[in-house]
């Protein structure tokens, strides 16, 4: 009964950490900044669309605070198309 219920934590452990696996091998980074507009006025409520040049990789898009800051998590080595409305 002791060795049935360790095999189970066991196998629990190792479902988790393979699934973590392919979140480590995507390597994200961090995009962040402030869009504002030509008086230095921060605009809120941006859309920032981040278009992968590959058709393996999804669109990533962020929408900016009211200050105007933004964050986007894109994938290390990829070629994005940023566009800003």
């Amino acid at each position: 009964m002791q060795r049935k219920f360790q095999y189970k934590h066991v196998l629990t452990i190792l479902l988790v950490l393979a699934g973590f696996s392919s979140l480590i091998n995507a390597q994200e980074i961090l995009l962040q900044g402030k869009v504002s507009d030509t008086l230095k006025n921060p605009l809120p409520y941006t859309n920032i669309l981040a278009i992968p040049q590959t058709d393996n990789q999804s669109v990533t898009f962020a929408v900016t605070e009211k200050n105007g800051s933004y964050k986007l998590g894109l994938v290390k080595n990829q070629t994005y198309e940023l566009t800003v409305s």
